[in-house]
């Protein structure tokens, strides 16, 4: 900890996820507040809080977790923090303030998780395997009506069957036909719909909103973006196609007017002018709908 005090401006701390890496750095910053009097700063946003916040007559430590992204490397919020690279450096030219980091040693791209949480799913549920599956074999689409059979198309229905017969799933009995309803449903647990949306990556979110029915305002439940929603991820990462599809579907539409404003607000914190122009629009249409 004394050497961190000695080190420069920046301070990566890089390990495997889940060995603490969060923790220690939030012990780190409290020692240098109670042994050197530093001011401790979260980072939330990206590197416009420390600009916004820095102050040259007090020493200050900022404290940033998962700065290129928790699981997936984001290029986005990456190319921010190098825009910034100059201003930070001219900042932090006399290195008595402090920026403390986390990075994952390793880092893994969508298909690891996706392969993951697949291997999770097939050795944990075999309800929802067989709903994967089901998605698979039917690249066309889908239905879940079609879990009773009558109301299968007659050139799928011979499919179907033959797959839920693999897995032992007599849809004849209304508790299975709905047990296998609710893994579409919940198949956004695996591969959070909330990370496809973060990468930006439309295909995903378009898959398991469309054609799987998953919940469209569905939060993480964990880690620091817990409570925060798809749409609000796509708002931070600038991500306008696949903002433009979650307000289609109606995503936090029965919020009120100021989380509205808060998905503008860290939209155009982050320089995401046109995904800020879309936020407006729907926060008008919004307003008008609800004056009447």
């Amino acid at each position: 900890m004394e050497k961190t005090r000695e080190k420069s401006y920046s301070n990566p701390y890089s390990r495997s996820s889940g060995c603490g890496k969060s923790s220690n750095i939030h012990h780190i910053a409290l020692h240098l507040r109670n042994k050197y009097g530093y001011e401790i700063i979260p980072v939330f946003t990206g590197p416009s809080d420390i600009t916004n916040y820095y102050k040259t007559n007090k020493p200050q430590v900022f404290v940033v977790d998962d700065i290129c992204g928790k699981e997936i490397i984001s290029k986005l919020t990456l190319q921010i923090w190098r825009d910034y690279s100059e201003n930070l450096e001219k900042l932090f030219a006399n290195e008595k303030n402090k920026i403390l980091n986390t990075n994952p040693s390793e880092i893994s791209d969508p298909v690891d998780i996706i392969e993951r949480n697949i291997h999770c799913i097939i050795s944990e549920s075999k309800l929802q395997f067989c709903a994967i599956v089901l998605c698979i074999v039917f690249d066309d689409g889908f239905r879940t009506d079609w879990l009773k059979l009558t109301s299968a198309p007659e050139t799928k229905r011979a499919k179907l069957e033959y797959i839920v017969n693999e897995f032992d799933i007599d849809l004849t009995k209304e508790m299975s036909r709905n047990y296998l309803k609710d893994c579409f449903r919940t198949l956004n647990g695996t591969y959070l719909k909330q990370k496809a949306a973060a990468g930006g990556y439309i295909e995903i979110v378009q898959f398991l909103i469309v054609e799987i029915n998953c919940d469209v305002n569905k939060c993480d439940s964990y880690g620091s973006r817990k409570g925060r929603s798809a749409l609000y991820m796509a708002s931070e990462r600038g991500h306008l196609d696949v903002v433009q599809l979650l307000l289609k579907k109606n995503a936090d539409w029965e919020i009120d007017e100021e989380y509205l404003a808060l998905l503008l607000r860290v939209a155009l914190q982050n320089g995401h002018d046109k995904t800020g122009d879309i936020l407006l629009s729907y926060i008008a249409d919004y307003l008008q709908s609800n004056s009447y």
